[in-house]
């Protein structure tokens, strides 16, 4: 799995990791405050742009090009390759993963249906001091549909160590069901930056093509 996308699970995550090398990725030292503040106030301005990735399937706004991390994804037997997009500003980041394809085979319905209705745990789910195996509570969870297909939306905090210059923080993430691959859009950051009108520019402009 990516160096990006474990960033994002932990950021996601209510794990305390203030004990582990990782919880240094989410933190800022007292002496480099300034810069990230001024990058979440700019997050409001820089001009965003239209990204299609070539074979991608899809297209969004983002306030930056994105970079890409290629990798792959386990899921039981299988293993999809995963593409996932994203961009940092400030203490934001916005990103997008597609899971897939998954391979043709005759439990193939299954195996989206599965991946549908389970992918939030690869971002939300942590493992506790105990070993028990946990899911960030959500403060808002609901169907949705984007031209036709089924989705997913969630919401949750990042959990009160997460905090960030600029506050305590949000994550919001929708999961897409389109033939045989499963996309994931979210965006996480200080719920100061995170207005409605920021947070829905976002994620309204996401289509499948």
């Amino acid at each position: 799995m990516n160096k990006e996308l474990l960033l994002i699970m932990f950021i996601l995550s209510c794990v305390d990791f203030r004990s582990s090398e990782g919880f240094t990725l989410l933190t800022t030292s007292p002496g480099q405050t300034s810069r990230p503040q001024e990058e979440n106030k700019a997050a409001h301005t820089v001009p965003w742009i239209e990204f299609a990735p070539k074979g991608g399937g899809f297209a969004i706004l983002f306030p930056g090009t994105p970079t890409e991390e290629v990798d792959s994804f386990q899921h039981g037997s299988l293993t999809l390759p995963s593409h996932m997009y994203s961009f940092k500003v400030g203490d934001v980041t916005y990103f997008v993963v597609r899971l897939g394809d998954v391979p043709e085979r005759p439990d193939s319905s299954t195996f989206i249906d599965d991946i549908f209705n389970n992918a939030y745990k690869i971002f939300f789910e942590y493992t506790t001091k105990d070993g028990k195996k946990e899911i960030t509570k959500f403060t808002n969870q609901r169907e949705l549909s984007l031209a036709g297909r089924p989705g997913l939306h969630y919401e949750t905090d990042c959990g009160p160590h997460k905090d960030t210059n600029s506050g305590s923080c949000i994550a919001i993430l929708r999961v897409y069901k389109s033939g045989r691959s499963i996309f994931v859009v979210g965006l996480t950051g200080p719920k100061s930056i995170l207005t409605v009108d920021h947070v829905e520019r976002f994620l309204r402009s996401f289509s499948i093509i």
